[in-house]
């Protein structure tokens, strides 16, 4: 088991530095994919959807609002993720239904409320 270390713990880590840790405990993969769990919303295919236009296009690295799918290769020699992107880099739109990212009380609150009045679809998770 991988720990983090207490620096990659902090409001001020960035996302690349813990994925970058992460990969450390696994073997070379041909991709990695960032879920956040503070994104709830997404549903399953739009993951699936975002994994065959990364491979049947042959993108280094695939962005959503809320999705962040990355060539292995490709981010090992980055430090910020949005530099020097090129005509390998795909922004993948995505349904603002989707997109909720819960940072704050207030957007918990947005997100349940969003829930409970059926303005997201959650029939994947029953």
């Amino acid at each position: 088991m991988l720990v983090r270390p207490a620096e990659l713990a902090t409001d001020t880590a960035t996302t690349e530095d813990v994925v970058r840790h992460a990969m450390q405990a696994c073997d070379p993969l041909d991709a990695i994919m960032l879920l956040e769990p503070s994104s709830p919303f997404v549903r399953p295919q739009t993951y699936d959807l975002a994994i065959d236009v990364m491979v049947q296009l042959g993108y280094d690295f695939l962005f959503g609002q809320v999705l962040y799918l990355f060539q292995w290769d490709w981010l090992k020699t980055r430090t910020d993720v949005y530099d020097q992107l090129t005509e390998r880099t795909y922004y993948f739109d995505m349904d603002t239904s989707e997109s909720v990212d819960i940072d704050t009380p207030h957007d918990l609150e947005h997100a349940i409320w969003l829930a409970a009045n059926d303005y997201v679809d959650l029939s994947w998770a029953k």
